[in-house]
């Protein structure tokens, strides 16, 4: 019983990085042959704690699936964020949608969670008097609201 000589194909099967052979990408099909769909929703979203003794306290996050991702925050489903173990019960009080990439999700994301760091958002967390670790809710949804009306958002298609 001879095994059969390593061809291309089996670098092809064996080869574990993003690439197949001759730099071509690889197959991304599952074991059932359909290929995984790459997420269309981008969101960011604000979670509250429904916790008395964390009352008004937040958290903003970014998401493909918001009704996961809000239950690994309370812990029903592992890998959920390690912040809020303490804030449990929580729920989502809003997402923002609509981003056409993940990047400007995450650079939203970002400016939300760093207004006075965010070249986009100082100015606007200056005038409401927000610092970065203003987490309450009111500070929270007037940045976002604010945040929606200004470059490089505004022209954005978010809801």
């Amino acid at each position: 019983l001879n095994p059969e000589p390593y061809t291309l194909k089996h670098y092809e099967i064996w080869n574990q990085g993003s690439e197949g052979a001759m730099g071509q990408p690889k197959d991304r099909a599952g074991a059932g042959g359909v290929a995984k769909a790459k997420p269309t929703f981008f969101g960011c979203y604000l979670i509250g704690s429904r916790n008395p003794a964390m009352k008004g306290r937040s958290y903003v996050g970014f998401t493909v699936n918001p009704a996961r991702r809000l239950q690994q925050h309370n812990g029903v489903l592992t890998a959920g964020a390690k912040y809020t173990k303490r804030l449990r019960p929580c729920e989502m009080i809003l997402i923002v949608h609509g981003f056409p990439s993940k990047i400007q999700a995450l650079q939203f994301e970002w400016a939300w969670q760093k207004p006075r760091l965010s070249r986009a958002v100082r100015d606007v967390a200056k005038t409401l008097g927000l610092s970065d670790r203003s987490s309450s809710l009111p500070n929270k949804i007037k940045l976002v609201m604010a945040m929606l009306h200004i470059s490089p958002w505004q022209h954005l298609p978010l809801a």
